[in-house]
Parts: structure tokens; C-alpha cells; sequence
């Protein structure tokens, strides 16, 4: 259940789940950096294509009759 936790909280930045830490990303090994690099990665990929649906989104609002 741990890691069900730690998976929400690096997929959705603004929701944090608040209960004990034990399962936490050991950043001291070259593994744990490689996860923790990807994982900031991936988070500005979704941040930058969810700014790119909405600017989308917005434009074809405004062409609407």
C-alpha cells in the first residue's frame, strides 16, 4: 500500500497524501537518482502537454459561433 501512496503522491504534485513516509526514494544510489530525475521529467512533460490541451482547448472555444 506504501507504494500505491508514493506512486500518487509523484504523479499528481498538488495532491498530497498525508500518512507515514516509510516507503521513500532512496536518492544516495545511482538507482534512486535515476527514479527521482524521471520522475521530475515525466511531471513536466504532463505539465507542459496539459498546458498545451487547455491553450487548445481555449482556441477552439473562441472560433465557436
Amino acid at each position: 500500500m506504501e507504494e500505491v501512496g508514493l506512486a500518487l503522491a509523484a504523479a499528481a504534485p498538488l495532491v498530497r497524501i498525508d500518512g507515514p513516509q516509510r516507503c521513500l526514494i532512496d536518492t544516495a544510489t545511482g538507482a534512486g537518482q535515476a527514479v527521482l530525475a524521471a520522475t521530475w521529467a515525466l511531471q513536466v512533460l504532463v505539465w507542459a502537454l496539459l498546458t498545451l490541451f487547455v491553450a487548445g482547448f481555449t482556441g477552439l472555444v473562441r472560433r465557436s459561433p
